[in-house]
């Protein structure tokens, strides 16, 4: 009896919302694991834009100027993001010898 209360009124839009964003949050998840944050806002940022769009053509949806401007900014960070992507630079690992050669020298600065 509790659940048909608290449920009331929840038609299959309602349901179909529901399950959209449990997916979005498991595709977020996902991103994040094997992407990073930075690709993350970039992808939130441009499916924001592409709802935009869409909407523009389907719902007669008329965007301001500076939605326009907005969308022109997360545009070109979209794409100069996607050709000089941020790289970690890592520098290159000692060898064997290097190491050995660094242990001796502490140990005898220990001595």
């Amino acid at each position: 009896a509790v659940w048909g209360r608290m449920l009331f009124g929840f038609d299959w839009a309602v349901w179909v919302t529901i399950a959209i964003s449990a997916f979005g949050g498991l595709v977020v998840a996902v991103v994040i694991k094997f992407a990073d944050n930075i690709l993350k806002a970039f992808a939130t940022s441009f499916a924001i834009v592409l709802n935009c769009i869409l909407a523009y053509f389907l719902f007669n949806f008329r965007p301001t100027m500076f939605f326009v401007v907005g969308a022109c900014f997360v545009i070109g960070a979209v794409f100069v993001y996607s050709i000089y992507p941020y790289r970690v630079r890592s520098e290159p690992r000692p060898t064997t010898e290097e190491m050995t050669a660094l242990k001796e020298g502490t140990e005898k600065e220990a001595v």
